[in-house]
């Protein structure tokens, strides 16, 4: 049995809260900071009282965690895990049901990939156009490490053909998240606002610790019958954190024929797949 299930129901929350308010300065200033009187904040501290909802909602989003911190004890890893506080920004509405299925989820402490792994940074996406026949594609990803996630953000490629050349960036705007599994990384991306649609990739590892390419492919989820691909073979080129990789993913991220795909990218997108 879990230890941390002795602790009654009733108790839990202040528990949470107390070593949530060790991450502040003082107690002072965490009820300061949270605009609640110091003498209500000590009675939630002492387990005799509890928040209405506005007021948790308040110490959820201050302290970067959920309304899970009243019936469920936080674990002394996750706590040292969390940003410092007051500097998450609570997720918008419309994420809520995302975070809730997420929170579904089993546990699998081996879905996160550290940064020492795969360095924050610049990466280069080659991969098949999944519009334009005979074609590749180069976008450039921008890696960056939240609490316990990696996370991506990357843009639409300009296209006339496509009429992707008319929209403004937010509305070609790709996000999307990294996740280590069996034997390399899941890339899952939400596509731009333009476009409904979700696309996974796999990339295997490193051929070794010199090498900057993660070869794998990418499926595009969408109705066979509507036209380009759906499936290819993919690229992530890892970029040297140095000034002229901003320059180089600046230059790269356009269309490409076969012919002027650089050597290493054109034979790993030209493997059939199988």
């Amino acid at each position: 049995m879990n230890p941390l299930d002795d602790i009654p129901v009733s108790m839990r929350f202040c528990a949470n809260l107390r070593k949530l308010v060790a991450l502040c300065p003082s107690t002072a200033e965490a009820a300061r900071s949270l605009d609640i009187n110091r003498a209500q904040f000590n009675r939630y501290l002492n387990g005799e009282a509890h928040p209405k909802p506005a007021v948790l909602k308040r110490i959820s989003d201050f302290f970067g965690v959920d309304a899970r911190i009243l019936t469920e004890v936080l674990p002394g890893g996750f706590i040292a895990g969390l940003p410092p506080p007051g500097s998450v920004r609570p997720p918008p509405p419309r994420n809520f049901g995302l975070e809730n299925a997420v929170h579904f989820l089993p546990e699998h402490v081996s879905h996160y990939v550290s940064p020492e792994e795969l360095p924050d940074g610049l990466y280069l996406y080659w991969r098949a156009s999944m519009g334009m026949a005979d074609s590749f594609v180069c976008s450039a990803l921008q890696m960056k490490t939240l609490p316990g996630a990696r996370v991506l953000r990357g843009y639409v490629n300009r296209s006339s053909i496509l009429q992707t050349d008319v929209l403004p960036p937010k509305l070609r705007e790709l996000r999307g998240w990294l996740l280590g599994v069996e034997d390399g990384y899941a890339w899952f991306f939400a596509s731009a606002p333009a476009w409904n649609n979700v696309a996974l990739n796999f990339t295997s590892r490193p051929a070794h610790r010199f090498s900057t390419y993660l070869p794998g492919y990418f499926a595009l989820a969408r109705n066979e019958t509507v036209a380009g691909r759906r499936i290819g073979r993919c690229v992530m080129e890892r970029l040297p954190r140095k000034r002229a990789s901003i320059m180089r993913a600046a230059h790269a991220t356009r269309y490409y024929k076969a012919e002027e795909l650089p050597e290493g990218i054109r034979h790993e997108l030209m493997k059939p797949l199988a």
